[in-house]
């Protein structure tokens, strides 16, 4: 259901005593509306938390909503790293003792990007800016050039992507095969809910696992594809 975030339980690998709860929030966003889609974020983070996970993965582009008329638009909509998006949810993995990973429209040195962050109880761990943008984003936002960081966590290591991404294979191995939370615009066709492993599509075999991909429902103007 849009706005409710999909809780995945596994112990995938050798027998573990712990598991560890992913959510997936599918929020449904509207361009323009930056804080009426934080709220929406801060909500599916906290019900979440209620039930348990303790990683929460969020959408692309949530402060801003998804897709755009033009560069000037996002440009209206992006914020820094330091802005009430991230800090939000560093007080919510904070308060909660989360770790975070969504996407976000940012303006950094007067460039916009497609961005990813982490976050948890310390507070921002991590920036990743997406490197393989998809047809008209080409037009609006620069592609990233770091690889994609992999973060040791309190919940083990954590890689991070965005969409298109996942569709390059050497990108995909270049952080050692970590399993990456990824949020797509597109169906989330990667995750294996059964086995609580999820992984690209361009891997030959399962690596780690950590995060399941999501998506928002359909609508005007909506993050959805």
């Amino acid at each position: 259901m849009a706005g409710r975030p999909t809780v995945i339980e596994g112990t995938p690998g050798p027998p573990r005593t712990a598991v560890t709860r992913v959510a997936v929030a599918q929020v449904a966003l509207r361009v323009g509306e930056p804080e009426a889609n934080r709220a929406a974020a801060e909500a599916a983070i906290t019900e979440a938390a209620g039930a348990g996970a303790r990683l929460v993965v969020l959408p692309e582009l949530v402060n801003s909503g998804y897709v755009f008329t033009g560069a000037e638009e996002a440009r209206s909509l992006a914020e820094p790293a330091d802005g009430p998006t991230v800090t939000g949810w560093e007080r919510l993995a904070g308060d909660h003792d989360l770790v975070i990973v969504g996407g976000f429209c940012e303006l950094a040195g007067g460039v916009l990007r497609n961005s990813q962050v982490m976050v948890d109880a310390t507070g921002t761990r991590a920036v990743y800016r997406k490197a393989h943008l998809w047809h008209d984003e080409r037009d609006v936002f620069t592609p990233g050039d770091a690889p994609p960081p992999v973060m040791d966590t309190a919940l083990g290591r954590i890689g991070m992507m965005v969409c298109y991404d996942l569709e390059f294979p050497e990108w995909v191995r270049s952080p050692g095969r970590t399993c990456s939370p990824s949020p797509p615009t597109g169906p989330p066709r990667r995750c294996r809910r059964g086995s609580g492993r999820c992984w690209s599509r361009t891997h030959r075999s399962p690596p780690p696992p950590t995060a399941c991909s999501s998506r928002s429902p359909t609508g005007a103007r909506t993050n959805a594809a």
